[in-house]
């Protein structure tokens, strides 16, 4: 019954033609398949995460057999034979590998993913992942609500104080010595972990929507729930390394330059100042999610904006450490120059040119 009703309502597409990621076996070792090999058998990996939902389906000319992760699953006669990826999955370890044999050669094999469904192939793979996005993102919200909640129950006032706008742009304040003594603090740090996680998510889902040669990174495209959530642990993991690196080299030039105090007042202020541009992303996000907006420029343009307001926290911690600094001008420009500025000029050049 189930069979008449795809054959009758439904159609047969293709959402992956297998043949392009075709190995062989050549001195222990795989290779790209050549289409002028005489080989017997040929391999390729399948990823049941990616291909949730749809079915394999192997069809050969002659007789062959078909393994899976080492194991026989099919003997065919040469007919068509299809089987469900996510019942593979829960019998075999994804991603699989999937051998097929062929004693009279597999020139003429052919393997791919298919669905049955009255939509074109790119609609289809469109929707399963504004599916995934749609899911991951309600999940990591909630994760970094509940997340904020309980640092608000732990330590208020320290919170807070990394969320106060007012002293990122003032240029006087009379308590800010006593708040950098405590950035190292053992919930200073937890705060850290939880902006690196709040940005890694956000850099997440603009990747998701701008244009893929735009990027100089590796694909963060998400394929499913769980995919989201590793690459969202890739990305918070970088993000926190990154902030780990600059906040060791500011405190190393301020010890160099003699000015650990200045150090200290960097340190916080940029993290208010990542505070305030995750406030501002995250906003201009929701905007975007209200309005459905799907271009890629729009999503670009936040990237842009992430640079400018980087630039002109140069400009900003030039002010605020000016007031503080017992020696000449050229003195603390010198030790600006790098600790931000040479590396604010080298995230311009990777971005933009």
């Amino acid at each position: 019954m189930k069979l008449l009703v795809l054959l009758t309502f439904l159609q047969r597409v293709i959402i992956y033609d297998l043949s392009q990621d075709w190995k062989v076996m050549e001195s222990g070792t795989y290779v790209d398949y050549n289409k002028n090999s005489s080989a017997e058998a040929i391999y390729f990996t399948l990823d049941a995460y990616r291909f949730r939902s749809y079915d394999l389906e192997v069809e050969g000319a002659r007789e062959f057999s078909l393994w899976v992760n080492g194991k026989l699953i099919q003997q065919s006669d040469g007919r068509v034979v299809r089987f469900d990826i996510d019942s593979l999955s829960r019998i075999y370890r994804t991603p699989m590998t999937v051998g097929l044999y062929a004693k009279a050669g597999i020139e003429r094999a052919k393997t791919t993913v298919v669905t049955f469904s009255g939509l074109p192939a790119e609609e289809i793979e469109k929707l399963r992942q504004k599916n995934h996005l749609r899911d991951f993102s309600v999940l990591g919200v909630f994760i970094l609500a509940l997340g904020f909640l309980m640092m608000l129950r732990f330590n208020r006032r320290l919170l807070f104080d990394y969320f106060d706008f007012t002293k990122l742009f003032s240029l006087q304040e009379r308590d800010e010595s006593l708040v950098a003594g405590r950035i190292t603090s053992r919930f200073s740090v937890l705060i850290y972990c939880y902006l690196s996680a709040w940005c890694g998510f956000l850099f997440l889902i603009t990747f998701q929507h701008v244009e893929e040669n735009w990027i100089i990174i590796s694909d963060f495209t998400i394929r499913g729930v769980a995919n989201g959530f590793w690459k969202w642990g890739q990305l918070t993991l970088a993000v926190g390394l990154f902030l780990f690196i600059k906040v060791s080299f500011v405190f190393a030039l301020s010890v160099v330059f003699r000015l650990r105090e200045g150090g200290s007042i960097q340190v916080l202020n940029y993290f208010r100042l990542i505070s305030f541009l995750l406030m501002v992303l995250s906003i201009v996000l929701v905007f975007y999610f209200v309005l459905a907006t799907k271009s890629p420029q729009y999503y670009q343009a936040l990237i842009t904006l992430t640079a400018w307001i980087m630039a002109g926290w140069g400009i900003l911690i030039f002010l605020k450490l000016l007031n503080k600094s017992p020696y000449p001008v050229f003195h603390l420009f010198s030790y600006l120059c790098a600790s931000e500025f040479f590396p604010i000029i080298i995230l311009f050049k990777s971005l933009f040119y």
